[in-house]
């Protein structure tokens, strides 16, 4: 089996956003990130709503697409629901929103 090697013997490591470039996205405010990420139901309109600046035009949007956070992280990859929710396929731990998250008391 081949070794992928890089002309400078460093391979470059590719965020998520980054990796999943071929999808659009939408950038949500940090109450929305915090629904996201605690899997909350979320209304198509809502999320339209809330899309920041850089965003892709929503009505374009068909299929999978991206919910980043306010910092721009990778939240969530989703899809339009049939019934006018957004339907996570797969949600992630944004570090830069965590952040604004509450914190969990120490025991």
């Amino acid at each position: 089996m081949a070794t992928l090697q890089a002309p400078d013997g460093v391979l470059p490591l590719v965020g998520l956003t980054q990796a999943l470039g071929q999808l659009p996205h939408l950038q949500v405010d940090a109450p929305l990130a915090l629904a996201v990420r605690q899997g909350k139901a979320i209304a198509w309109s809502q999320l339209a709503a809330a899309a920041g600046e850089g965003a892709a035009p929503v009505a374009t949007i068909e299929g999978r697409f991206q919910i980043l956070g306010p910092g721009g992280g990778l939240l969530a990859v989703a899809e339009r629901g049939s019934d006018g929710t957004v339907r996570s396929l797969r949600v992630f731990n944004d570090v830069q929103t965590s952040a604004e998250s509450p914190k969990r008391a120490s025991v």
